[in-house]
């Protein structure tokens, strides 16, 4: 039994290091099936790439501002936080419901800090580069470690206040 595998192995080297016309002569399509299944994924590497691209490219088209710095030839902004008194200078408001089409889809505001909703006369900082609010002291821990928006990453710009 032994031999008889042995001599299958050697018959199988033997066709494999034949050359393609003697591969052939034995009825033997191996070469041009894995040169097929080569090309193939080949192909189908290219079609991946090709479809990423195209992804990528659309979704730069459709949403440019995610992929572009604020004002042209400006340098981001180190990731620190902002002094206490750029922090001070920005305004509070206390918060109260509108009368509107919130209420009446139920869609409440919430502080996307700590996830509670704003309740009347809630200390809101609404942050001016982009128009996000949250509640005064959840904020105002963020911005003194980072000075981007917790929500959207845009840059916080802040200019003090004009001395008089």
């Amino acid at each position: 039994m032994p031999r008889h595998l042995l001599q299958q192995s050697v018959d199988r080297l033997a066709a494999l290091a034949a050359p393609p016309a003697a591969a052939m002569a034995h009825g033997g399509t191996s070469v041009h099936t894995d040169t097929l299944l080569i090309l193939a994924a080949v192909l189908c590497f290219l079609l991946c790439v090709v479809g990423l691209a195209m992804v990528a490219r659309c979704s730069r088209l459709c949403n440019p501002s995610a992929f572009s710095v604020d004002a042209p030839g400006a340098v981001a902004a180190p990731c620190k936080g902002i002094k206490k008194k750029a922090l001070q200078a920005l305004p509070t408001v206390s918060w109260r419901p509108e009368q509107g089409d919130q209420e009446e889809a139920g869609e409440k505001p919430e502080c996307a800090i700590c996830l509670a909703e704003f309740a009347p006369g809630d200390e809101v900082r609404v942050l001016p580069t982009c128009g996000h609010g949250f509640h005064a002291a959840c904020v105002d821990v963020w911005l003194l470690s980072s000075s981007t928006c917790p929500s959207c990453r845009r840059a916080l710009v802040v200019s003090p206040p004009p001395s008089a």
